[in-house]
């Protein structure tokens, strides 16, 4: 609801699969695959959003604080910090 302005109270659910978490004590790093050629700033226009729900679960669900997050796109090679 904070993400997007709602005002209700009625449970949202949303799924998605985070890919990779590396965690070290109460820290963590997300790491999410893409299968895309676009450039670094085009993934980061469009996965933003999706980052961030991952970043609320992880914290929320597992205690840990996500200190880094990235896209590694699977295609180029290269690992864009979000």
């Amino acid at each position: 609801r904070e993400l997007y302005g709602e005002e209700s109270d009625a449970p949202i659910l949303i799924q998605g699969i985070i890919d990779l978490i590396a965690a070290c004590g109460d820290k963590a790093i997300l790491v999410d695959y893409k299968t895309s050629a676009h450039t670094a700033e085009q993934l980061k226009k469009d996965y933003s959003m999706q980052l961030t729900l991952y970043k609320k679960a992880i914290e929320k669900c597992l205690n840990l604080v996500v200190d880094k997050s990235y896209i590694l796109s699977l295609i180029t090679g290269e690992l864009v910090e979000m």
